[in-house]
């Protein structure tokens, strides 16, 4: 409808239930503007007095994230909502540049820098903080047979799924290097699923 010019609302979607509903409350539109919500605007006056200096933006949860952080705390040993994604790389890895992408990724996407804060607040709110050390750490497995390093990544990956993420503290997200060898590292990426989930991770 977009690409051939004419304007439907995402409410609109939901209320029109067929095509010819939709077709009733589809208005042609020559432009589109994407509406963005300024710094802060969705926090109430008297809560952004009391947000941190480093913060650069604030918002609502929503009832989804807030369901998720519940669960996590009421199962805190279950690793619910901690995913892990990891990937068996070949290529030659060069630290410093993986590091230099990390941090732009890290300054494009406000998520990336967001904490959560339940209790301090008239409501609760995810905190954007403007900047935020990109969390990589790099070990080298390249001295162990294919076998011994199959056997420590096992290892180490189930040591992963017990390390709580502390979700008032930003990052909600951590990146793993092991070197396999000189053409090939395990690339392991751990986030709370309240910032990220498998679409987003994709892009």
């Amino acid at each position: 409808l977009k690409d051939e010019g004419y304007n439907v609302s995402l409410q609109g979607l939901f209320a029109a239930q067929t095509l010819r509903a939709i077709a009733e409350i589809t208005t042609p539109s020559d432009n589109y503007s994407t509406v963005r919500t300024r710094p802060y605007e969705l926090v109430q006056v008297t809560d952004r007095a009391k947000l941190p200096a480093a913060a650069e933006d604030a918002y609502p949860l929503t009832m989804l994230q807030g369901g998720m952080l519940f669960h996590s705390e009421y199962s805190p040993d279950s690793g619910i909502y901690h995913d892990i994604f990891s990937f068996h790389v070949r290529y030659d890895l060069d630290v410093g540049h993986f590091v230099a992408a990390l941090r732009e990724l890290v300054e494009l996407h406000p998520v990336l820098r967001t904490y959560f804060d339940l209790a301090t607040f008239s409501q609760p709110l995810q905190i954007v903080l403007r900047d935020v050390a990109a969390p990589l750490q790099v070990d080298d497995l390249r001295g162990g047979s294919e076998e011994e390093q199959r056997q420590l990544l096992s290892s180490w990956l189930e040591e992963e799924r017990q390390r709580r993420f502390e979700w008032r503290q930003a990052p909600l997200f951590r990146l793993q290097i092991h070197q396999r060898s000189g053409r090939s590292f395990q690339l392991t990426l751990s986030f709370h699923h309240a910032i990220l989930d498998g679409w987003s991770v994709a892009t």
